[in-house]
């Protein structure tokens, strides 16, 4: 088989391609000669993007720019001419900007990708801690599942970033798989759409980012601090949805051990509003969702934790809620027919989009603080 290589990006949904390199074809190709199939701009999405914008001749064959379109939307690829069609199962090696930088390790059971920033001395290292949709145990998509981990990198390349993988297991149960949304009323639509949902509230403390995962991952952090490698008075700590719940029980777990954290969208339990409105007066914390977002309680509950941070004396506790109108300058919800139910589930989404596009200068923020 020739070399098909796609070259790819994490963007703000998720890993995009940006170019193929198709060994042994010809460079006389040209942007007309190719008709993409399922190439989709942003999940959830209708729009297509607009296929190839250009052709250079590359080593031994060429190389087809692309407008990016998501990787994993089951793309497929006719050429009109020498015979180039595919899938993207006929893909031979996927290069990944910033991502690939990141090493794969596995140590006490924690699977865990770590960018290494260049240079010699102690650094500031941010922990970040995935969603429930990148668990697994391919110690991969939680880099490119969506935005975070390589935000971090590529804005802040002077630090560690180290993105553990929860794994799947006992982290989700299927639903009755026979439930069918009432047609026509829209409100009907908002139940869950994949036939998953959180195994809760039972033994959540151990699953996903379980207590004792987050405990190995702090010794982790501890390790690297004792070798000389991390600034002990730097280290942050921030996720997305289940990371976000992850990231206030890591507060807890850790206790004492991170700077400053920043919490996005978090799923919320008992167990975790409660350690969210009980984190101290001393914990600089920055949550973040979006104002319209998939679990209507979830505003609630972030806003009383954080007063309550707030009535006890902490200085450095700050909330931010999302508006429609900043979520859409990022296209999430915009695209025609989209429902009330895809729409915030994109916002919810959007929040750990806007954040790690630094909006409102939070990833700014976290890298100002220090425990000194």
């Amino acid at each position: 088989m020739k070399k098909i290589i796609a070259f790819t990006r994490v963007g703000n949904y998720g890993q995009v391609v940006e170019g193929f390199y198709l060994e042994g074809a010809d460079p006389k190709l040209t942007p007309k000669d190719f008709v993409f199939h399922n190439h989709y701009r942003r999940f959830r999405g209708k729009t297509l993007s607009d296929g190839v914008t250009a052709v250079l001749p590359y080593q031994d064959g060429i190389k087809i720019k692309v407008d990016p379109f998501l990787y994993n939307a089951g793309f497929e690829v006719e050429c009109n001419a020498g015979g180039f069609s595919f899938k993207k199962e006929d893909v031979t090696e996927v290069k990944t900007k910033i991502a690939d930088d990141f090493a794969p390790y596995y140590d006490d059971g924690v699977r865990y990708r770590l960018y290494t920033p260049k240079g010699d001395g102690r650094r500031p290292l941010v922990l970040f801690l995935h969603g429930g949709g990148e668990s697994g145990d391919d110690n991969w998509t939680q880099l490119v599942g969506t935005y975070g981990p390589t935000a971090w990198a590529e804005r802040f390349p002077e630090c560690y970033v180290l993105a553990p993988q929860a794994p799947m297991e006992g982290f989700y149960i299927p639903l009755d798989e026979s439930y069918v949304p009432v047609e026509g009323d829209e409100f009907g639509n908002l139940a869950p759409r994949n036939y998953y949902n959180f195994k809760f509230p039972g033994d959540y403390a151990e699953i996903g980012w379980g207590r004792t995962l987050l405990a190995k991952i702090c010794n982790l952090i501890r390790r690297m601090i004792a070798e000389g490698k991390v600034d002990e008075n730097r280290v942050y700590v921030t996720g997305m949805s289940m990371g976000g719940a992850g990231t206030i029980r890591a507060i807890n777990v850790g206790k004492g051990l991170f700077a400053a954290a920043v919490p996005i969208c978090p799923f919320i339990s008992d167990e975790i509003a409660n350690e969210l409105a009980f984190a101290g007066k001393d914990i600089k914390i920055w949550v973040t969702s979006s104002y319209l977002d998939n679990l209507f309680d979830r505003s609630k509950y972030l806003i009383d934790g954080v007063l309550k941070l707030m009535d006890d004396g902490n200085e450095n506790a700050f909330l931010t809620m999302f508006s429609q109108k900043e979520i859409e300058k990022y296209g999430f919800g915009t695209e025609p027919g989209t429902t009330l139910a895809e729409r915030l589930g994109l916002n919810h989404n959007a929040a750990w989009t806007l954040t790690y596009n630094n909006e409102h200068g939070i990833m700014d923020w976290l890298m100002s603080q220090s425990k000194d």
